[in-house]
């Protein structure tokens, strides 16, 4: 009963929606179109059912974060789907040969997946605007097909197909018949693209987040199978309705023997390089206020046994002069700490940070005992207050000379 009514009553409403928000944004300049699909998203958006189930997989990825956190990246998810959404009925315009609103960055990645003779494999996920990258491989080459997962509305599905036939790659459902299509596509000489990040129940598990998720393993499977390159690539927006698409170093099937064994290797690989773009080192890097970090330590120092010995020579202005140097040398390591993590491609991004960055600063309050603070005192002083110590002596020993001699007069 339930799928008659979607069939008869549902589905068809669903499609007429669409087709209205289509030909509405349509007929709007395209950045103006995303600017109102933006809008109405983030207003519409919240107040779905929907957006509990996104906070709730947040949370489950970012367990540490701040419920103004969540509600942010929330709100920043309905921004960029409602910015797709009206990108849609734009399509055109973002396939034009000239079209500078999509960057192919070019290097020597990208060169080589559109020029090669060979055929390979292209692995993307579902951040920007995901419909650009099929869009830009169609402007590049014609020996790119694709698997993507239709909408369970047969309606809307009909009207996105037709815009993705004429602009984007040659698209096959993704469903056992259409892996067999593809497969064969791929037999002729064809190369593969795909988005890694759909929601399946099955697949190979695969930590992602530090969640066990199911994930594809068929790029791992025809890359080891026919030993081809899979290249990952990503999509990023970068104002408004203007992208930059960016192709990195390829995974070589060659290092690889065609085992179970290979393939979730393989698979937790591109899973992690995934992961690790969701993820800018440099605004974790930003955030960390290094001058709050260097007033902790002076804190520390200032109610710690040798709290009195610093008073001795000045307080805590003596210890200014070590200022730079020690934020300079928190930075060096925790920058390093961040990017080594990153690149890292056996642990969770978001475990390896914590413990990194808790094991760079922990080894340096390590050095922080009353024996190491002792030591930074007595080098400072003998670097900045070393010439008081040779005059003191000096003048002393004047001194001493002349209480002699008035001594020996009287």
């Amino acid at each position: 009963m339930k799928k008659l009514f979607n069939y008869l009553v549902k589905y068809p409403i669903e499609g007429l929606i669409t087709l209205f928000i289509f030909a509405f944004f349509r007929i709007l300049p395209l950045n103006f179109a995303s600017d109102i699909g933006s809008s109405l998203a983030r207003f519409i958006g919240p107040r779905l059912s929907v957006n509990n189930i996104i906070k709730k997989n947040l949370k489950l990825a970012f367990p540490y974060k701040e419920d103004d956190w969540y509600n942010e990246v929330a709100n920043n998810t309905w921004d960029n789907f409602g910015r797709v959404t009206a990108e849609y009925s734009h399509f055109a315009k973002l396939s034009k040969k000239n079209n500078r609103r999509i960057n192919l960055i070019d290097n020597d990645f990208s060169r080589d997946f559109f020029n090669s003779e060979e055929r390979h494999i292209l692995v993307s996920s579902h951040n920007a605007n995901w419909e650009v990258m099929g869009i830009t491989c169609r402007k590049n080459s014609d020996r790119v097909s694709g698997i993507v997962r239709q909408p369970n509305n047969p309606f809307t599905k009909k009207i996105i197909n037709n815009l993705r036939d004429k602009y984007s790659v040659k698209c096959y459902e993704k469903n056992m018949i259409g892996t067999k299509k593809i497969i064969q596509d791929f037999k002729s000489g064809n190369s593969l693209a795909l988005l890694s990040d759909l929601r399946l129940t099955t697949g190979v598990d695969s930590n992602f987040f530090n969640l066990n998720s199911k994930t594809t393993s068929l790029p791992a499977q025809l890359g080891l199978k026919y030993k081809c390159k899979i290249y990952l690539a990503w999509v990023s927006r970068e104002e408004k309705s203007t992208f930059n698409v960016e192709f990195y170093s390829p995974l070589n099937m060659n290092d690889f023997e065609n085992n179970d064994e290979s393939i979730q290797l393989v698979t937790n690989k591109i899973n992690q390089f995934f992961e690790n773009k969701q993820i800018d080192t440099g605004k974790i890097y930003e955030k960390i206020d290094f001058n709050r970090v260097f007033e902790g330590l002076l804190e520390a120092i200032e109610t710690s046994k040798l709290g009195s010995m610093l008073s001795i020579i000045g307080g805590r202005e003596a210890l200014m002069p070590i200022k730079d140097p020690v934020i300079n040398k928190l930075k060096e390591i925790i920058k390093d700490k961040l990017d080594g993590t990153f690149n890292n491609d056996d642990n969770s991004i978001a475990k390896d940070v914590k413990i990194g960055i808790e094991k760079a600063l922990n080894s340096k309050l390590d050095e922080l005992d009353p024996q190491g603070i002792k030591i930074i005192i007595e080098n400072m002083i003998r670097k900045h207050l070393g010439w008081l110590i040779v005059w003191g002596g000096v003048f002393g020993g004047l001194f001493g000379l002349l209480f002699s001699l008035i001594q020996n007069v009287i």
